[in-house]
């Protein structure tokens, strides 16, 4: 089915599902992906100082 979502279950979708009525039409992630996006987001915006070792590779260091 064409409208069936291609990752995760039927309640994954719920707040999609809720809206789906006002708009008619909507392309959304399930909960799951949202979650494992804003872990990304926050992991990937976080204030860094990179460095080279000494066979230059970056090394990271996170501030805390």
């Amino acid at each position: 089915n064409r409208n069936r979502p291609q990752f995760g279950d039927d309640e994954e979708y719920e707040h999609a599902k809720k809206n789906l009525n006002r708009y008619g039409k909507i392309r959304t992630l399930s909960k799951s992906e949202w979650e494992a996006t804003s872990l990304y987001l926050v992991c990937a915006f976080q204030k860094c100082k990179n460095t080279w070792d000494a066979n230059g590779k970056p090394v990271y260091e996170f501030d805390d």
